[in-house]
């Protein structure tokens, strides 16, 4: 799909699809599929494949620009499935991701003791 020019009515047949194979799909800059959300797990889309599953780390660190939408489908999806143990996997997964970013941004001030510069 990606580096075709698509008409609107084709771009919109195409979201029609996939709303309904999915329950969230973020676009690109150019309004194309980038990721989408099912049951839990983020898929990504390829330009020649099928989507592939990704943890909600790679969707983050992959697409930094729509890391806030990413956490809050995540938040959406574990308070609508809070007796699922996908929940408790995704919330492992976002606070693992959380602490790698804060790790790697060098925020070191922490209240709970941790080392100062």
């Amino acid at each position: 799909m990606r580096g075709v020019v698509m008409s609107p009515t084709a771009l919109n047949a195409e979201w029609r699809h996939l709303e309904t194979r999915y329950d969230v799909v973020l676009p690109d800059a150019l309004g194309h599929p980038m990721l989408a959300f099912r049951d839990g797990y983020w898929y990504r889309f390829g330009a020649e494949s099928s989507p592939r599953p990704m943890s909600a780390r790679s969707a983050i660190f992959q697409y930094p620009d729509a890391a806030g939408s990413i956490v809050q489908v995540i938040c959406w999806w574990m308070r609508e499935h809070r007796h699922e143990e996908r929940a408790l996997d995704l919330a492992t997964e976002l606070a693992l991701a959380v602490s790698e970013i804060t790790r790697m941004s060098g925020l070191r001030d922490s209240p709970l003791g941790g080392n100062q510069p």
